[in-house]
């Protein structure tokens, strides 16, 4: 199943948006900040997200660890910024929730292509 262009180009230019967008909101003081409700909750959406348009942008099984293992480092970049910084604070438990997003992609990739392939067969 191949993308079309611009499926991969739309994907691409999310990716680096939302990477702008969340780098932003990550590292500037936010008294109110928008989301969820709850920072694990927004950390588990936007690594979910994240990870959703790099595959879109860049298919491919066979690169996916490398796309999680570059996003968990931007997580990880995030964190460490952020813990020198006077009005932020880094946290371990954040960068958990970015993997535990990393995860549920990783999960709910494999079942839709299970149920994707089932009915492809049938």
């Amino acid at each position: 199943m191949g993308l079309n262009r611009p499926v991969k180009q739309a994907a691409r230019a999310g990716l680096w948006l939302s990477l702008l967008a969340i780098t932003y909101l990550a590292l500037t003081p936010q008294p109110d900040p928008p989301g969820l409700g709850w920072d694990k909750a927004n950390h588990v959406a936007a690594f979910l997200v994240l990870a959703l348009l790099a595959d879109l942008g860049w298919p491919g099984r066979v690169a996916l660890p490398r796309r999680l293992i570059l996003l968990l480092a931007y997580g990880l970049v995030l964190e460490l910024v952020q813990s020198l910084l006077p009005h932020r604070e880094g946290s371990a438990l954040d960068l958990l929730a970015d993997a535990v997003g990393l995860g549920f992609y990783v999960a709910g990739r494999a079942l839709l292509l299970r149920a994707w392939r089932a009915r492809v067969a049938s």
